[in-house]
């Protein structure tokens, strides 16, 4: 969820009066050692909010320097996995970036800028008329009032996109 400081039932009924159908959640809201309510409340939540979950976000990590924490990795996105269907969610994103230790600048090499209209194109050339998804990782507006971020991120979706 995009309105990070909004626990899942903020969200869900705030995205569906903005007339926002789908909402991708993030296993910090859901997963009871990350502070969630639990999958069980979490689904019923879901369920009860009429929304769709295009994603369940995020598995992932999977390079370790040791046996053990790749083995632990590989099971926590089996878990991951299970959750991500209980709450009916199209997808699981996984994060399979680099081994934490890994410098800053080999990292970066790794980021472009992105042409979304462009990609937004190619995809719709397919025949994709699924949900598409914003994102944005900010302590900024994360300090926002989210009912103002999510208008001012539901604009800039409608112009950009």
């Amino acid at each position: 969820m995009t309105t990070k400081p909004w626990r899942l039932t903020q969200c869900l009924d705030a995205y569906g009066h903005a007339g926002i159908p789908a909402a991708s959640i993030w296993r910090n809201v859901v997963a009871p050692e990350e502070g969630g309510f639990g999958l069980k409340q979490a689904a019923d939540l879901v369920a009860a909010s009429g929304l769709k979950i295009p994603a369940y976000v995020r598995g992932g990590f999977f390079p370790a320097h040791l046996r053990a924490d790749r083995l632990n990795a590989i099971e926590h996105n089996r878990v991951c996995l299970h959750e991500a269907a209980a709450l009916q969610a199209e997808m699981l994103v996984l994060v399979v970036g680099a081994v934490p230790s890994m410098p800053l600048i080999e990292a970066r090499k790794q980021i472009g800028c992105i042409d979304i209209a462009g990609i937004r194109a190619w995809v719709e050339a397919t025949g994709f008329t699924g949900f598409y998804e914003v994102e944005v990782f900010s302590e900024t507006y994360w300090q926002m009032e989210q009912d103002e971020y999510l208008e001012l991120i539901t604009q800039r979706f409608l112009e950009t996109v």
